[in-house]
């Protein structure tokens, strides 16, 4: 019951202070939505297969949590730099009509 709770909150805290980072530096909705959002799909795909193979969380498992949202926005932040890099640098009239 314990490992749940200090799962949970550990979760909250956690995606809470990276959103807050992320949002100080892109300071635009849209990227603070998607990590946010490809987090949480992630973490009920990833809590739906440990409830189907039965598996119940232990102390090492309890940040499992805070590991998805921390590796999850790392790579969607990733992502949102190199396309905010490359947007940048595009041209327009290259662009395919």
């Amino acid at each position: 019951m314990f490992v749940d709770q200090d799962s949970r909150k550990l979760g909250w805290v956690s995606t809470l202070a990276l959103l807050a980072v992320i949002g100080l530096l892109f300071r635009k909705v849209r990227w603070v939505v998607l990590p946010l959002a490809v987090v949480h799909v992630t973490l009920v795909w990833t809590k739906s297969l440990l409830w189907l193979a039965e598996a119940h969380l232990s102390m090492v498992s309890t940040t499992l949590t805070a590991m998805v949202t921390v590796i999850g926005v790392a790579s969607v932040v990733q992502v949102t730099a190199r396309y905010r890099e490359e947007r940048e640098r595009a041209d327009v009239a290259d662009a395919p009509a």
